[in-house]
């Protein structure tokens, strides 16, 4: 997420590899009305070994609305992003679908891997626990 003056908004970027799902998740966002209609385009940038990357990028529209989210997940206290206490209410089975689409790995015959780096031992704990008793 971006703050930007007084509101927030959700920033959406993903390599070319991934585009038929960033395309399917823009359709959804803005047919709600949250972003431009306009399809993403590819755009390029240069990696950090020179190299030329494809991605594609959306942003919903700002919302001063949207701002508790931003502040469950960017608390002010340290401003790094963390799990709030408060997921457990928000993962649906589409949720957990789009965040494995948006920031998994999937490791063939051995499961998926969530990209949790910043993250501390004890958030991830906890999400651990939360998706396990999401499960049962």
């Amino acid at each position: 997420m971006e703050k930007d003056g007084n509101g927030s908004r959700f920033a959406f970027y993903q390599e070319k590899t991934n585009g038929e799902y960033l395309l399917w998740l823009h359709q959804v966002i803005s047919s709600l009305g949250y972003s431009k209609p306009e399809i993403p385009i590819i755009q390029t940038r240069k990696g950090t070994n020179g190299q030329i990357r494809y991605s594609y990028r959306f942003r919903t529209y700002t919302y001063s609305s949207f701002n508790w989210i931003y502040e469950e997940f960017y608390p002010k206290v340290n401003k790094r992003k963390v799990i709030p206490r408060i997921i457990d209410q928000y993962l649906s089975p589409l949720a957990l679908a789009v965040w494995i689409m948006d920031d998994a790995t999937l490791y063939k015959n051995k499961g998926l891997r969530f990209c949790t780096n910043c993250f501390t031992l004890k958030e991830v704990q906890y999400l651990a626990s939360v998706l396990e008793k999401s499960i049962l």
